[in-house]
């Protein structure tokens, strides 16, 4: 028993050490940036996505005490790739000055539904393999729920581009392609992350006051027709009415365990507690690399921040929650300037918070909303510090 011990003692102040490296990059590599902040568009872009970048390399790190190396290797480095690509791409976006994050969204809406039209196309066509076994549009071409998740980060964009007249033919496609797809995915949680993101917009960032009166009071009709609706199933109990909202048509369980999601969550935090001190491993959710339920195994845990703690524990969830409070003030600084383009990034950033409540959209493998999170946030970021340093420039010069 005293080995053994010993044994788990060297091996956690291993891991402490290995694991203590990103945090001095951490402070190292922000010192740095900031020092070169002004004179170079890439590092302005990797600056904007460090945290994300340090969550990568942490990732790396842990991959060395995952029970599936490989995963969790592969998983972490493709992350890494994909953050240094988009500032790749964002530095070359914005080598023009007049380049703005409008364009950046309109090429996304544009590359986005033309992709998503391909598999909605094979879905009308009657493919088998864009078909799942329950008749979810997804198959084995991509998971159901992360077309769903897709499509309605689309959707949501493309709306808001016809709310403001914007590139009205990219956008009515968008539209048209993003609201099949999500109809036939039948993704509910990606149906509220959509609600949620497109009311926090028009109600509570509403730019045109008639937009925002009818938003706000078609939400308020929603809301009251939900409480009703809730009080009723509460007081009632129809299981009829209840299997409505279910996707069989049959198995109410599924509605008070979310699709089996409280389950598997109840299973990993049932572990003892030490283990997410540093995780199991990018990727992986136990010791086992998966949790066992009754009727299946689940690999990813269906909720990002879960997620990125048991992969990479409690320093991954900080660096997680360093890059949104990143993103949350360059929000708030868009809103004190009146930048026009704050209301798409703010509807991404609701997006991206609501749907990792129950999508892995983060911490697990690398997915195209995430890809479209970064590339419109990374541009508006980096514009934004240009616009505020003009502006700053600007009210000097008045004095």
């Amino acid at each position: 028993m005293g080995s053994v011990g010993a044994i788990n003692a060297t091996s956690a102040i291993i891991k402490g050490l290995a694991l203590a490296s990103p945090i001095i990059i951490w402070f190292l590599t922000d010192v740095f940036l900031k020092k070169k902040i002004k004179k170079d568009i890439l590092v302005k872009s990797l600056n904007a996505i460090l945290p994300l970048i340090i969550l990568a390399l942490i990732g790396i790190i842990s991959s060395l005490w995952s029970p599936t190396f490989i995963t969790s290797f592969t998983r972490a480095f493709s992350l890494l790739i994909l953050l240094f690509s988009v500032s790749f791409i964002v530095s070359i976006f914005l080598i023009n000055k007049n380049s703005d994050v409008s364009r950046i969204i309109n090429l996304w809406i544009l590359a986005a539904t033309f992709w998503i039209g391909l598999i909605v196309g094979m879905g009308a066509a009657g493919v088998d393999v864009a078909w799942r076994y329950d008749g979810r549009l997804g198959g084995v071409i991509i998971s159901t729920n992360t077309l769903g998740a897709f499509s309605a980060q689309i959707l949501g964009l493309s709306v808001i581009n016809l709310v403001y007249r914007r590139s009205v033919v990219i956008s009515l496609a968008g539209v048209f392609v993003a609201t099949i797809a999500l109809y036939w995915c039948y993704s509910r949680s990606s149906f509220i992350a959509l609600f949620i993101g497109v009311f926090i917009v028009f109600v509570l960032r509403g730019g045109h006051s008639q937009i925002k009166n009818l938003a706000l009071h078609a939400s308020k009709t929603l809301i009251i027709i939900i409480a009703l609706t809730t009080v009723f199933f509460i007081f009632n109990g129809d299981s009829a009415i209840l299997s409505l909202l279910t996707r069989d048509g049959e198995n109410i369980q599924d509605l008070y365990t979310a699709t089996s999601r409280t389950l598997v969550w109840r299973e990993i935090f049932s572990l003892p507690f030490y283990w997410y001190i540093m995780g199991f491993g990018y990727a992986v959710l136990s010791p086992d690399g998966y949790v066992r339920l009754d009727t299946f195994l689940s690999s990813h845990a269906h909720n990002g921040y879960i997620q990125v703690l048991s992969g990479v524990g409690l320093i991954g969830i900080f660096f997680l929650f360093q890059y949104i409070i990143r993103v949350w003030k360059v929000i708030k600084i868009g809103i004190k300037f009146s930048y026009k383009d704050v209301k798409y990034v703010e509807y991404l950033f609701w997006f991206f918070i609501i749907n990792n409540l129950s999508e892995s959209s983060i911490g697990y493998q690398i997915y195209p909303q995430l890809v479209g999170m970064l590339l419109i946030t990374t541009v508006y970021s980096v514009t934004l510090i240009d616009i505020c340093s003009l502006k700053s420039e600007h009210a000097v010069n008045k004095k």
